[in-house]
């Protein structure tokens, strides 16, 4: 849709943000990999937020190289969006300001879904822990709306266990993905403790997630109490 070069020239017209604030038929808006320039996105979101017919709309921002920039907008923007059902922001080369995104979807009571996945590759331990206590305060606020939320392909390793230990006292979460994170046998205990106290949960990805046999042998224990 837009080149790298483009982003940098390309006005967006006002009929592109009233499209979205006007149509009532919209669900699902797949602009994954499309390089959105920053005033595209602006207005996009700007758009959905003004409509007030749309509801349950599944939008795909994955791959966009949003960086800082995004992050701001998405930060700025997401909480007054009442009609998104599902976001998926993987793969943006977001920074620390992935916790303030997570906090701007936390103000949001529409989002059901949300995919942060392939987000911390170069990301500091610091700022990874950020993240990570960001989406703990998510699901454990009581008044969440959240019931899926996707980690995958991340490579957290250790990281992950911050989130795993918060699902023994999650009440919104209803499905995880935690595929692809390499967590380990540490990774397996903290789930399998998490899995003896928590009701909630319907479904766990965890593949590619280095589990030695003890680990599943953990897994199945916990799952049979």
């Amino acid at each position: 849709m837009y080149s790298a070069k483009k982003c940098k020239e390309v006005l967006v017209p006002p009929s592109f943000k009233t499209f979205f604030s006007s149509t009532v038929a919209l669900r699902h808006l797949n602009m994954a990999n499309v390089r959105m320039p920053m005033e595209a996105l602006k207005a996009m979101l700007l758009g959905l937020a003004c409509n007030e017919i749309l509801t349950e709309v599944w939008l795909d921002l994955s791959c966009n190289d949003l960086k800082t920039q995004g992050a701001l907008v998405l930060e700025s923007c997401l909480p007054g969006i009442r009609c998104l059902y599902s976001l998926d922001i993987s793969e943006n080369n977001f920074d620390q300001d992935l916790a303030n995104i997570v906090a701007a979807v936390g103000k949001n009571q529409s989002i059901k879904r949300l995919s942060i996945g392939r987000n911390f590759t170069n990301m500091k331990t610091k700022h990874i822990t950020r993240v990570m206590e960001a989406v703990v305060q998510l699901i454990q606020e009581k008044d969440s709306s959240l019931e899926y939320i996707s980690l995958a392909d991340s490579k957290l390793r250790g990281e992950l266990c911050l989130v795993i230990n918060a699902l023994g006292s999650n009440q919104c979460l209803t499905s995880i993905d935690i595929t692809g994170n390499y967590m380990g046998l540490n990774g397996a205990k903290t789930l399998a403790k998490a899995l003896q106290i928590n009701s909630k949960l319907k479904s766990i990805l965890w593949d590619r997630n280095s589990t030695p046999a003890q680990g599943f042998q953990d897994i199945a224990y916990a799952l049979e109490k």
